[in-house]
């Protein structure tokens, strides 16, 4: 009599709970199935590994014992949105997706910048989402954070990023925002900025150009 042998059930993890998977090649129907997605067909399943992720078709196979600390993510939803991360492909089944997640999913350091490549390198501000096109791809990268200097009233002052807010110029330049701030530009044009107006700078002097800043009158 030939012995049957029982393969261990695999532990992935779909939605931030752990699941017992039998079959260590399920379809992706099945793997939708344990996690109570039903109608499997109203969900989109997406699986992030190796700082990409990609959607699962509902009749493709996945060999779970190739994986390496793979997370799922379903979505309900019957659309799937593309973008890259740092030239990686990435699929995601919602039209917007958190900084959090790019720089989780993407392993990311914290100090590095998020940018929107295919928005003129757009800086990605921590706490708000990237919006995805419906069609196209949008490229996501991120970077080291170059170093900047803004004059301000004189004095050239080191800024972390590359944008700077009416607020945070008054701040570092030590009076109150109510007093107005009017920015320079290098044909020492004025103009007065608005409340909550967020400037995008030039990286230090390299370009022989700068953004100058003064109190309004």
């Amino acid at each position: 009599m030939t012995a049957v042998v029982k393969t261990a059930a695999i532990v992935i993890p779909i939605d931030g709970q752990n699941y017992e998977i039998d079959d260590v090649t399920p379809t992706g129907r099945q793997l939708r199935d344990d996690a109570g997605l039903s109608p499997a067909s109203a969900f989109i399943l997406i699986l992030i590994e190796g700082r990409g992720a990609r959607s699962i078709g509902l009749d493709e196979m996945v060999d779970l014992r190739t994986l390496t600390n793979p997370l799922f993510r379903s979505f309900e939803n019957d659309r799937i949105y593309t973008c890259t991360l740092n030239e990686r492909g990435f699929e995601w089944g919602d039209e917007a997706i958190s900084d959090v997640e790019l720089r989780t999913f993407g392993e990311i350091p914290s100090e590095h910048e998020l940018l929107l490549d295919s928005d003129g390198d757009r800086v990605i501000e921590p706490g708000t989402n990237v919006r995805l096109k419906r069609e196209g791809v949008e490229r996501i990268i991120s970077r080291k954070p170059k170093k900047f200097k803004i004059c301000v009233e004189g004095d050239f002052l080191p800024w972390p990023k590359g944008t700077i807010t009416t607020e945070e110029i008054a701040e570092i330049g030590g009076w109150d925002v109510s007093i107005g701030v009017i920015e320079v530009d290098e044909d020492q044009n004025e103009r007065t900025l608005k409340p909550g107006e967020i400037i995008k700078l030039r990286p230090g002097l390299s370009y022989g150009k700068k953004l100058c800043f003064k109190r309004g009158a």
